[in-house]
């Protein structure tokens, strides 16, 4: 007795889905292609703006500030730049000058380790504000309040999330890594 029937091969499917899974398990080249290079402007739009990009505008510094800087010779520098350093491990990251960027298969992390004289984690106090009872030499009668600035905005600009999503999206399902 003659047989009809169909077969389907799913042999090209099964190519394809090898090709999601093995792209899927490791982002790295979404990492480093597309979101080590937008942080890279972040950041550096985020010091020029000076936090205005972030969503979160840095009060502009006081008087005395200002005249200390001044005295220093660095009366130019933007807020947060008195010596460049926390901008640098930000902006451009390397090991050699604290900043943070490291990609694994399935993250990717960004910050700076910059720490004050005594040690202390000086990119946390201006993301969150501190008081301080003396800078440098001067000591304060009373204590100063230093507002935050926010360095890293939470939550980030959804523009940024929303690029990367589709980065990722297509780096897995259609192998394009930036």
């Amino acid at each position: 007795m003659p047989e009809l029937f169909a077969q389907i091969e799913v042999g090209p499917a099964l190519l394809l889905l090898a090709a999601v899974r093995e792209r899927a398990a490791d982002l790295t080249p979404v990492w480093l292609g597309q979101v080590k290079p937008d942080l890279d402007t972040f950041f550096e739009q985020q010091f020029e703006s000076p936090g205005i990009v972030g969503g979160f505008p840095w009060p502009p510094l006081t008087e005395a500030t200002l005249a200390a800087k001044a005295r220093m010779g660095r009366a130019n520098m933007g807020i947060l730049r008195l010596m460049n350093t926390l901008w640098a491990s930000l902006v451009k990251p390397t090991g050699g000058n604290y900043g943070i960027s490291e990609a694994r298969p399935d993250q990717y992390t960004r910050g700076t380790a910059v720490q004050s004289e005594g040690g202390r984690p000086y990119p946390l106090f201006h993301q969150l504000g501190f008081t301080v009872r003396q800078w440098g030499r001067a000591q304060f009668a009373e204590p100063k309040y230093v507002p935050p600035r926010v360095l890293v905005p939470d939550p980030f600009p959804q523009r940024y999330i929303d690029h990367w999503v589709g980065a990722i999206q297509r780096y897995i399902t259609e192998g394009e890594a930036a």
